[in-house]
Formats: structure tokens, sequence, C-alpha cells
């Protein structure tokens, strides 16, 4: 499972996020780039905001089933969703396109799942990561719904966020430890 969970570290899932902003720019669509952007950056501050409230709620005291969101499970339902429905959109067959889809929610809750069989987040934090992942995921698909067979480049985004993932698999980012240490120098700690 170490494997699997691997995929969802932000040192992977970062550069994934990359490539996707990266091809609506090239494809013309720049506020669209911006929008993914801002989604990508919503889903990891909405992550940090929970953990922090929960962090807050635990020392004043207040016993919870849920410690930290996971944010692995967070980032990896974002972009691999996002990736996924960008794959899906390439074909005009409805029935490719849910091939496509289920292809890449499975993906997906294997990443959630390692989180739990790794011992490092409980099913709660692993649900309240999928929560947060699927609200940004959302509010993307909203505003980005191209008709179906009609997007340039599909095949180099798929090949090139599997070619990234598997090149940066095994890296590690620990974003937690940053903020931690930014929340230590903010109070002169």
């Amino acid at each position: 499972m170490e494997f699997v969970t691997a995929f969802g570290d932000p040192a992977v899932v970062l550069p994934v996020a990359a490539v996707v902003l990266i091809w609506l720019v090239a494809i013309g669509l720049p506020r669209m780039a911006l929008f993914w952007a801002s989604c990508v950056a919503a889903c990891g501050v909405a992550t940090i905001l929970l953990r922090v409230i929960l962090r807050i709620g635990r020392y004043a005291g207040i016993d919870d089933l849920l410690h930290v969101p996971s944010g692995h499970t967070s980032g990896s339902t974002l972009v691999y969703g996002a990736v996924t429905l960008v794959m899906a959109g390439a074909f005009r067959n409805a029935g490719a396109r849910r091939m496509v889809v289920a292809a890449g929610g499975l993906w997906i809750l294997a990443i959630g799942l390692s989180r739990i069989a790794t011992e490092a987040h409980t099913t709660s934090e692993v649900l309240a990561g999928f929560a947060i992942g699927v609200g940004s995921l959302l509010v993307f698909r909203r505003a980005f719904h191209p008709p179906p067979g009609s997007l340039p480049g599909v095949s180099i985004v798929a090949l090139c966020s599997l070619a990234i993932a598997l090149l940066l698999h095994g890296e590690r980012a620990d974003l937690w430890t940053v903020v931690e240490a930014a929340v230590r120098a903010a109070r002169g700690a």
C-alpha cells in the first residue's frame, strides 16, 4: 500500500496539477488555467485550515474523531479527478467516458484506502479529505464542461501526467511541517 499512497504525496500531485495548468494555457484557456490554479490552492488551504481548526479544538479539550484531514486524499481527489474528467472528455462515446471515470475513481479510492491501510489516517480523516477534494473538483467541473471530444491534446495531458507521477513516485513533500514552522515563526517561538 505504500506504493499506492506515494502517488498521493504533494510532491507528485502538485506537478501533475501543473501539467493540467500548462495544458489549459496551451489550448488557449488562460482564464480556466487561472481558475484551475485557484481550485488547487483552495483545496490545499481548506485542508490546512481544517487541520489548524481541529488542532485548536484538541488543545481546547474537545475530544474528536478527526485530527487531521488527509491531504493526500484531498489533493489526489481534485488533481487525479480533474485529469480523469479531461481524459473522459476526449471520448464522444458515453460508455468510454464512463469507463475512464470509473478507472479514475478507483485510482482515487485506492489512494484514500491506502492512507488507512498504512495507518497514516483514520477512516474519518480520509473521508474529510475526500469531501474537500470532491468539493474542489465540483467547483472546477462546474466551470469546465467542454463538449465531449472537443479538447485538443488530451493524450498529451494523460501521458505527461502519468510520466510525471511515475518519475516523482516516492518523492516526499511534507507541507504540514512547513505550515507548522510558519505558525511558530509568526508566533515568535
